[in-house]
């Protein structure tokens, strides 16, 4: 089932969004907080991959504005991630961050177009 990975992932940050956002703690937010740099690389992987597995799941269903042509999972991840990162500004335990922001960003324009090369060259991703 091609929804499966991305329900699994989405389990998954969903967990630890939410364990930062209450200040609970579990060993990924532990270790994110010990080692210099790692929120940063969390957010550029966190978000690149949802961003790979949404596009999957859409079958690299894209939207024209004007001459330029987006991936439709792309679009969904980046309005999702500014929406968590600046709610990080209401979140006591939370740190709003424009470096996590370029991280995001980082993230999922990579993993899009690490999609996209991948369909191109004819890699079966099951779409």
């Amino acid at each position: 089932m091609k929804l499966l990975p991305l329900l699994l992932f989405l389990s998954f940050a969903g967990w630890v969004i939410l364990d930062a956002n209450t200040g609970n703690y579990n060993v990924i937010v532990d270790f994110i907080r010990e080692v210099p740099n790692a929120d940063k690389v969390g957010h550029f992987f966190l978000f690149g991959v949802f961003t790979f597995l949404l596009n999957m799941t859409l079958r690299l269903h894209s939207i024209r504005l004007g001459k330029a042509e987006l991936l439709t999972g792309s679009l969904i991840v980046l309005v999702i991630a500014m929406i968590e990162e600046f709610s990080q500004i209401a979140i006591i335990s939370r740190t709003f961050n424009w470096l996590d922001i370029m991280s995001n960003v980082l993230g999922i324009a990579t993993f899009s177009f690490l999609i996209i090369a991948l369909h191109r060259r004819n890699w079966r991703l099951a779409l």
